[in-house]
């Protein structure tokens, strides 16, 4: 049987980010509190990314790991810019995100 696989307060979680067979992200948290609230992080954090991705999590405290896909959406940005024109400045981040921005 298998052990379901949790995050405690203050765990250091290590995440990789596959897509398309290249590594796009890489990442330390150590705020996170489930896995639903580090794919938040993941989402917000590769926002202008597209595609089925493939993320590597490990909880570097309890020595555990784990694999699982991640489907990626392009984060919403202001009027008239977008990733595909090159635009410098995207949307500010939502409250719930802002905590996830400085790792």
């Amino acid at each position: 049987m298998q052990r379901k696989k949790r995050f405690n307060p203050g765990d250091r979680i290590y995440t990789r980010v596959i897509l398309q067979g290249r590594q796009v992200a890489e990442y330390v948290f150590d705020c996170v509190s489930g896995m639903s609230e580090l794919i938040t992080a993941l989402r917000y954090r590769t926002r202008e990314l597209r595609g089925l991705a493939s993320i590597y999590v490990r909880n570097m405290t309890a020595g555990w790991s784990m694999e699982q896909p991640l489907m990626l959406y392009p984060g919403r940005y202001p009027q008239g810019s977008s990733p595909q024109t090159g635009a410098s400045h995207p949307a500010p981040a939502p409250a719930a995100y802002r905590r996830y921005m400085d790792y």
